[in-house]
């Protein structure tokens, strides 16, 4: 019986052998399915984001109207505080509680509010 001759396999198919190719497809399966799902969370989250920062915003236009309407009414300046804070707008935060302890210095949420934003 005569032998068959093997065929020599280049340097470049020796690298993968069949179980590293699975690891290796394996590997990029799964870093796909991790990017594409970071890709939908961020996706889904920004709506929620832009919608929170909406009803915030309307919820700061009552409060508004509300110390127009009634200028010594110190819980609305310190909810004005409150709203812009969550919403980054720190300045303004820091303005409306300003006024809140101008109404009445000794508010334990005004001054509690004060000390934890660093303006004591």
């Amino acid at each position: 019986m005569e032998k068959r001759k093997r065929k020599k396999l280049t340097h470049n198919s020796r690298r993968i052998t069949p179980p590293g190719f699975i690891i290796w497809g394996a590997g990029a399966l799964l870093a796909a399915v991790l990017v594409f799902n970071l890709y939908s969370w961020t996706q889904k989250e920004e709506p929620k984001r832009n919608l929170e920062y909406e009803m915030v915003s309307q919820e700061i236009g009552k409060y508004e109207e509300m110390v127009n309407k009634y200028p010594g009414y110190r819980d609305a300046y310190i909810k004005l505080a409150i709203l812009n804070w969550k919403i980054y707008k720190n300045d303004e935060a820091k303005r409306y509680l300003e006024m809140a302890l101008a109404i009445d210095p000794n508010n334990e949420v005004a001054t509690s509010l004060a000390r934890s934003w660093g303006m004591e």
